[in-house]
């Protein structure tokens, strides 16, 4: 099994505005820090636990960045306290837009409890914006500790404040790990990911690969009862009923989805193009109702 992480447009994110601009068009002050956040809260999410940091803190702006659960938002404000005053919840913000919150920010804190590797995380370290997260298996997979991001245990409001505290109250260490985040971001660019696929598709077209699947195929057919019959779909004459044998649809508004969907389904694609464009013999396995929504 080869484990391939997503990829993402990340230039986008590397040339920012400078930070007093984006603060200025974003209706900040520029004499406070600003932490931002940014994702879809849910109590997974563990923003109440911020809320509670950011209450514990000397002042600072959080800035809120994405939509809430229904009933959830109000559990979030009690937990401010006196800091919802510093707050500003900006709810659903459009992807182009994005920049010019990480450009504000001089943290991001992601405190959630749950989580995969997490697009902000990668976002924010190609921005060149210093991350405290939460520890978590997901995190770990793109961020290390001390190195490129400040990892505080899940759940603990006191090692989150202490996390926040010292990332802000120390400039060159956010050099430091603004440093290191904007190289390790560079692994889960686009270019990246094609490169991924690419040596996976060599590894898969290699003569040892292809003999050992050769073997592994005839192995089971070997258990199959004799005389089962083995499924061969016709033969596609041409490109469009290509796609309907394989019976693909992509409803996805994201070119990185529609992208990666297409690398996917590439190798089983070529089984199902018409002679013309493909010199294979029929297949005896296609892909069926992939559907990507």
């Amino acid at each position: 099994m080869t484990l391939v992480y997503p990829g993402l447009d990340l230039e986008r994110f590397r040339a920012l505005p400078p930070s007093h601009a984006a603060r200025t068009r974003l209706g900040l002050s520029g004499e406070m820090p600003v932490v931002l956040y940014v994702g879809f809260s849910t109590p997974r999410k563990g923003v109440e636990y911020l809320a509670q940091a950011i209450h514990a803190m000397p002042p600072v702006q959080l800035l809120m960045v994405g939509k809430w659960e229904a009933g959830y938002r109000e559990r979030f404000e009690a937990a401010l306290g006196d800091a919802r005053a510093r707050t500003i919840l900006a709810g659903y913000v459009p992807e182009n837009d994005l920049p010019w919150y990480y450009a504000a920010a001089d943290v991001l804190v992601l405190p959630t409890l749950l989580e995969g590797v997490g697009f902000p995380l990668i976002e924010a370290m190609a921005a060149g914006t210093c991350v405290v997260a939460s520890s978590l298996d997901g995190y770990h997979n793109v961020a290390t500790d001390d190195v490129d991001a400040l990892l505080p245990p899940p759940g603990d409001v006191d090692a989150l404040v202490g996390a926040l505290q010292r990332a802000l109250g120390d400039p060159e260490l956010r050099r430091r790990l603004t440093a290191a985040g904007e190289r390790r971001a560079d692994d889960f660019s686009m270019a990246a990911l094609a490169d991924r696929y690419a040596e996976i598709y060599r590894g898969l077209a290699s003569p040892g690969v292809r003999r050992r699947r050769n073997q592994a195929t005839s192995a089971c057919r070997d258990l199959m009862p004799r005389g089962t019959p083995v499924f061969t779909p016709p033969r596609p004459t041409n490109l469009s009923e290509s796609l309907r044998v394989v019976n693909i649809r992509i409803s996805s508004t994201s070119p990185m989805m529609e992208f990666t969907a297409l690398l996917l389904l590439l190798p089983r694609l070529v089984y199902q193009l018409p002679p013309r464009f493909s010199p294979r013999s029929p297949p005896t396995l296609f892909a069926e109702n992939c559907e990507l929504a």
